[in-house]
């Protein structure tokens, strides 16, 4: 009896080795082939595509196979590719080709969507696509249309990932921070620990844009810390960079620059040409900010050398944007235009809309600005109109300002209040009560001078009565004063 028992203990511990070294064997390859498949995405210009749920699969039935552990260990997915369709993993091959080739990859992913509109996995995939292409509205549909169960963890991880990203793009932080913590959460049960860093690297990204500046920074560290632990150059890279924007909007410059040339130093060291150009653009915005326009046109004409030389069109328009922002700051109104349109022309080509109508606005701003009055009306006009049918996060408000203070310029009066009273509107229902006290107090103007002095006070009465809100600043004390100097001038 006695020998019996010490058998049946002998053969549990037997069972449960060979289970954990089965496990730790799995995981092993996992890790090697997520390794290879990122250092391979490293010349594209986004974000390298991780699917734990394909890779996953693809380890789990080539892993025992003498050969195939090779490739998995190698990355060559050439052979991983000829093994997989030996098994019928159509999906699995197509992960395989987005890696490699992102064009070939993108055509067999429509062709499975079109024999199974359903998959889930297929959703998600060209999702990814479509958020790289610009075109959020097609990625909602398709991700909000999956149906994932509770025991599917990780898919319901890569939706609220996704969901994240678009939330993000429509300017819903709330949302965008919910749906990111949810992701970031379900991988680390799920051990997607690169996909947990690229959640962490979202999430400190909206809370930077939400200007949450101790939060984001500790997001942007847990996002590093899995990308040295995973050996995620690329990622890093990203991180860092971000950390360089936080320090800017701390007006902490010389951290900043330390963490841009460090970004800088890495993508350099990995070949990753464009991303190199875009932290060379995120530290001209330094330079802008401090004034140094020497070092920001310097900057910005290296960053546009090497995205037009790479033929990376989204970065010659980023790169045009700024280098038109920052001829704005130094009057040359005619470089703002230039700039602008050559982005406003690309952001259109890509359905990148919040970018398209910015640059339209930074055209109409500059017409303004050069007393071109007419032209700026057409560009405002314009942006009113599309923005109707192209629905984004650009702030509208300021496009109808602007118009507006045209009108008044040239006094024609009616036209003017017109549009502000269009703006306040927009900005009450928005909550934006500061920009709405500037409407009213554009208003009130227009109405002293039109001769209509107690329709004026009251009038701006009103926008006091916004801009008060906020607290004793300097718009408010403005109207305090214009509401004093009306009702000596009634009595």
């Amino acid at each position: 009896m006695e020998y019996l028992a010490f058998f049946l203990i002998l053969a549990g511990c037997s069972i449960i080795i060979f289970l954990a070294f089965r496990r730790l064997r799995f995981l092993h390859f996992c890790r090697l082939l997520e390794i290879r498949l990122i250092e391979k995405q490293l010349s594209f210009t986004d974000l390298p595509f991780i699917n734990t749920r394909l890779l996953r699969n693809i380890v789990r039935r080539l892993n025992g196979r003498k050969k195939a552990c090779l490739y998995l260990a190698t990355g060559d997915i050439r052979r991983l590719k000829r093994q997989l369709e030996a098994l019928d993993m159509p999906k699995e091959v197509a992960f395989l080709e987005t890696v490699e080739n992102r064009a070939h990859g993108r055509a067999l992913w429509n062709k499975i969507y079109q024999n199974h509109p359903e998959d889930k996995d297929t959703r998600i995939m060209l999702a990814m696509f479509l958020l790289t292409e610009g075109k959020t509205a097609e990625a909602a549909e398709m991700v909000q249309n999956i149906s994932e169960k509770k025991r599917e963890s990780l898919l319901r991880a890569q939706k609220q990932y996704l969901m994240a990203q678009i939330y993000l793009q429509h300017a819903d932080m709330a949302s965008a921070s919910q749906a990111a913590a949810l992701a970031a959460g379900l991988f680390r049960k799920e051990r997607a620990f690169t996909e947990e860093a690229y959640a962490y690297l979202l999430l400190g990204t909206i809370y930077r844009v939400s200007a949450v500046d101790d939060t984001a920074y500790f997001m942007f560290e847990q996002a590093q810390k899995l990308f040295d632990v995973m050996r995620n150059f690329s990622g890093k890279a990203d991180v860092l960079a971000n950390l360089g924007m936080l320090w800017v909007m701390k007006e902490k410059f010389s951290e900043a620059e330390k963490f841009f040339a460090e970004s800088l130093w890495l993508n350099k060291r990995i070949r990753r040409k464009a991303a190199a150009a875009y932290v060379l653009t995120q530290a001209a915005l330094a330079a802008l900010a401090q004034k140094k326009f020497k070092l920001v046109e310097s900057r910005l004409a290296l960053a546009l050398k090497i995205q037009k030389r790479i033929g990376n069109d989204n970065g010659v328009a980023l790169a045009c944007e700024m280098s038109a922002f920052a001829a704005h700051e130094t009057g040359a109104y005619s470089k703002v235009i230039r700039f602008a349109s050559i982005a406003e022309k690309i952001y259109e080509q890509n359905g990148n809309f919040p970018a398209y109508f910015e640059c339209l606005y930074l055209q109409a701003l500059a017409e303004s600005e050069s007393g071109n009055d007419q032209k700026a009306e057409k560009k405002l006009r314009l942006i009113i109109e599309q923005a109707q049918q192209r629905p984004s996060c650009f702030y509208l408000g300021n496009a109808y300002n602007l118009l507006g203070l045209i009108f008044l310029r040239q006094n024609d009066l009616a036209r003017a209040k017109a549009i502000f009273m269009q703006s306040a509107a927009r900005e009450q229902k928005d909550e934006r009560f500061s920009a709405a006290a500037a409407d009213y107090s554009n208003i009130g103007l227009i109405e002293y001078k039109s001769g209509n002095k107690e329709q004026a006070l009251k009038t701006y009465q009103t926008a006091w009565a916004y801009a008060s809100a906020f607290g004793d600043n300097e718009l408010s004390r403005f109207l305090k004063e214009r509401i004093e100097t009306l009702e000596t001038e009634l009595k």
